[in-house]
């Protein structure tokens, strides 16, 4: 039975995280994988949720003795390959694939994200620790190229999180799910540590466009935060500005997809609320606050407008073109991700393989 260590990002409370290591972890049971540890910020809430073995990132030593003793070191999924949010994010998503070359473990980048990086080492680091990968997979495009400008080979598959089965099809309540998060400027210090911004312009804007979006359609605004610790301050403050009733809601990973397949259509800043709504068949409108946003818009045709105050007056209108394509031209979209998913079993199989 091969043992496999998964250096992942789960355990923050973060749910499109946690979509994506169930995923990973179905693929490597239907390897025969039962022996797995992943990389976890709370072990025991991770244990609980999954029914897997973790270990803090915190923990060097255990890492190191749980990478000795595996087949195969996964890399990824969650988290995303960037230097722009702080100089400390690329050595923190990295330092794992580089201690697997050290203990000569071989590693598998699976469902990873990329965007371009500029600062000076960036490239070496990502060659220093993925350069001798069995494979690399990431989710898009976009990511596949911003490797290849640092001379790192990937192949494109999508997003694990896409092949999340979907609950059983209903016509949807009289409800838009919004799934919004802070803007954040980046700096010099570590994620973690810096402020999010509540930006008071964007929160007058987005609750205006919610406004006219709840007096044209007569839909009730639903906030939901995937990572609540974060989004859902930001939600109040905006349900807060709202002349329009609306509630907020932290789902438990397990009530996620009836909740938003209980709706009528679906505004996203979160990645994965977007891919939520597809698994789920609602309308999709987008925020794009990052490229793995714009790819998601370019993949499926949902109509997005810019994360500013600008853009987000536009809200309403992106909102009643999604609305007017309707669910067909996501499902199309996610059936292709389906299919692409399968490529996920496939280098996982080769690379137990040797």
């Amino acid at each position: 039975m091969p043992s496999i260590f998964v250096s992942a990002w789960v355990g923050a409370g973060n749910l499109g995280d946690e979509l994506l290591f169930a995923r990973l972890q179905a693929h490597l049971r239907a390897a025969g994988a039962d022996d797995i540890t992943v990389t976890s910020l709370d072990p025991a809430g991770t244990r609980a949720l999954h029914g897997t073995d973790a270990i803090h990132p915190r923990d060097l030593i255990g890492t190191i003795r749980h990478m000795r003793r595996s087949d195969l070191v996964i890399v990824g999924p969650g988290g995303l390959l960037q230097d722009r949010s702080s100089p400390f994010n690329l050595p923190y998503q990295l330092h794992r694939a580089a201690l697997a070359r050290l203990t000569r473990t071989p590693v598998l980048g699976i469902g990873l994200g990329a965007d371009p990086m500029n600062r000076l080492g960036s490239g070496a680091l990502l060659r220093l620790a993925l350069g001798g990968a069995h494979a690399i997979a990431v989710r898009d495009e976009a990511s596949q190229q911003a490797l290849a400008a640092h001379r790192v080979n990937a192949v494109t598959t999508t997003d694990l999180a896409a092949a999340t089965p979907s609950p059983p099809a209903t016509d949807g309540s009289a409800t838009l799910i919004v799934s919004l998060r802070p803007w954040r400027q980046g700096g010099r210090l570590p994620v973690r540590w810096q402020s999010h911004n509540l930006a008071p312009k964007q929160i007058e804007a987005t609750a205006h466009a919610l406004d006219t979006i709840a007096d044209t359609t007569g839909l009730a605004v639903r906030f939901v935060a995937f990572e609540p610790h974060t989004d859902h301050p930001l939600h109040e403050a905006v349900a807060a500005a709202m002349s329009e009733p609306a509630s907020c809601c932290v789902p438990e990973l397990h009530e996620l997809l009836d909740l938003v397949a209980d709706s009528r259509a679906v505004i996203a800043t979160r990645f994965h609320a977007g891919i939520v709504a597809l698994v789920t068949g609602r309308p999709l409108a987008l925020i794009g606050y990052a490229p793995k946003v714009t790819s998601l818009a370019t993949a499926t045709g949902a109509p997005i407008v810019a994360d500013d105050e600008a853009g987000l007056k536009q809200l309403p209108g992106a909102l009643a073109d999604a609305l007017a394509i309707g669910s067909e031209a996501s499902a199309n979209a996610l059936a292709e991700m389906r299919t692409l998913d399968l490529s996920h079993a496939d280098l996982i199989e080769r690379a137990l393989r040797g």
